[in-house]
């Protein structure tokens, strides 16, 4: 249910996919600094994680605002994300804050 990757700086998309199609019971993961990753990690944790609660993306800085508009539209984005961390990602603008209001569980 927890995954702690953070500082793993080889980890990449292709092994974040594998991860996210077959660990469906995700509630917690942190990739802080993981810093190989792309939106396209956000796109398949919005498909495949739908218990993700709480996701800590900081230093990830190839993440975008369209990362994050696929993850904030998805069923985990919209019902059940409690807690997303994006400090030091220099390619989220202000439009993220508008994604994030959809999810309606954010503290």
């Amino acid at each position: 249910q927890i995954l702690e990757a953070a500082r793993c700086s080889h980890l990449t998309d292709a092994g974040f996919t594998v991860l996210a199609r077959n660990c469906h019971e995700l509630e917690k993961m942190d990739l802080d600094e993981c810093v190989l990753i792309t939106d396209s990690t956000l796109v398949q944790l919005s498909i495949h994680c739908p218990k993700l609660q709480a996701l800590t993306l900081s230093y990830c800085e190839l993440i975008t605002d369209d990362g994050i508009r696929h993850l904030s539209s998805s069923s985990c984005g919209q019902e059940r994300l409690q807690v997303i961390a994006l400090d030091n990602c220099p390619l989220i603008t202000d439009i993220t804050l508008e994604h994030l209001k959809s999810c309606h569980n954010l503290q």
